[in-house]
């Protein structure tokens, strides 16, 4: 175990998990990955001395953090429409300017499906994060297959994502975020993937090359969107009126 720390960067470690029912149904399945997420942070706090290491949860409508030890068992939050992940990935930057300036990784378990909402947010978020050299490592366990917005998010912040199979312990794949570049070449990191960046449509969800921005809350729309007659904006609600 101690020569696998070695191993393990001296950067800030935070753990990100998505602790809605919909996602885990009982207490049971949420505990197994809870028990992964808490020996997956001992491990790194063991592999070198002035480390530090946060567990975040988040839900419909809370964030907050986590204890992070093995044998808690939490009952899964009841959700609501959408997740605050923005929140949550706000406070693990926060976490990691507190303890290190520059330079940090953060694990994101997630499954919620819908974060339509949260696109503007969350890319906002994973621009910060690799302004600050943090990298946003996403395992998506849902039972949906995941938005585009997970996948840029990680991509944009030079993270990876990943969706490992049904019942596969998340333990190892978490450790495997924390590894040093030095054994990036190494086959338990997962491959580099290709995502399209493109932006999204808020309304109709498609891919755009040319679209228009809600001037207030830049949200982006398809170039149809407000060129024939004034319509409200769906995210901020503001007037927008046909181009002259």
């Amino acid at each position: 175990s101690y020569s696998f720390c070695t191993l393990l960067l001296g950067e800030m470690a935070v753990f990100v998990v998505d602790m809605t029912r919909e996602v885990w149904g009982d207490v049971e399945n949420l505990g197994i990955v809870l028990d992964d997420i808490a020996v997956s942070k001992q491990l790194y706090l063991l592999g070198g001395v002035g480390r530090h290491a946060a567990v975040i949860g988040v839900g419909g409508d809370s964030v907050r953090y986590l204890e992070g030890k093995r044998g808690d068992r939490e009952e899964p939050w009841e959700g609501c429409d959408g997740l605050l992940l923005h929140r949550a990935m706000a406070m693990a930057l926060c976490f990691v300017q507190k303890h290190q300036k520059v330079g940090g990784k953060v694990s994101l378990v997630l499954g919620s499906p819908s974060l339509l909402a949260e696109h503007m947010k969350v890319m906002n978020v994973a621009y910060t994060a690799n302004a600050a050299k943090v990298e946003l490592n996403t395992f998506w366990v849902g039972k949906k297959s995941p938005d585009l917005l997970i996948k840029q998010a990680a991509a944009s912040s030079k993270g990876f994502f990943q969706e490992p199979p049904a019942n596969t312990s998340l333990l190892p794949l978490l450790l495997q975020a924390f590894v040093s570049p030095k054994v990036s070449g190494s086959p338990i990191l997962p491959p580099a993937t290709s995502v399209d960046t493109r932006a999204t449509c808020r309304q109709t969800q498609k891919l755009i090359d040319l679209g228009l921005a809600c001037p207030s809350c830049f949200s982006i729309f398809s170039t149809n969107i407000g060129l024939e007659k004034a319509v409200s904006c769906p995210t901020c609600g503001i007037t927008l009126t046909p181009l002259e």
